[in-house]
């Protein structure tokens, strides 16, 4: 009895972590994305931006090199609202988000407790972001 409870948690939980994923693809990006290619985060777009954006764009690129989904993600939140990008810029933050939240999903479906744990510390970050 007490093990099918924990199943039935566990369950409610990671179903919970997937619908979030979709909805978070849905709402950061559109409903758009470049598909998840290798070399979204190869991009130069970035070499003649203020130190603090370019310092910002390698960090979420690192991280997602790292399966740091986490920081990968809430870093390109963070800087796609960065007032004055350029449309390359923009688009370049959108493919690379894309990919870690593709990368991200995949890993979470397949029972990956970083990626799930990455799914939790997002759903937390957004709901403080909102003022709940």
């Amino acid at each position: 009895m007490i093990r099918a409870s924990i199943d039935s948690k566990r369950l409610g939980a990671f179903a919970s972590s997937i619908l979030l994923l979709v909805l978070l693809g849905l709402i950061s990006f559109g409903g758009g994305g470049c598909g998840g290619k290798p070399g979204a985060a190869e991009t130069p777009v970035f070499n003649g931006a203020p130190a603090g954006v370019k310092a910002a764009w390698d960090g979420a690129v690192t991280a997602a090199k790292t399966n740091d989904y986490a920081k990968a993600y809430l870093t390109l939140m963070d800087l796609r609202q960065v007032p004055g990008l350029s449309p390359q810029q923009v688009k370049a933050i959108d493919a690379l988000s894309t990919q870690v939240n593709d990368n991200m999903s995949k890993a979470a479906a397949n029972g990956d407790k970083n990626a799930m744990d990455a799914v939790q510390k997002i759903r937390e970050a957004m709901a403080l972001s909102r003022g709940r």
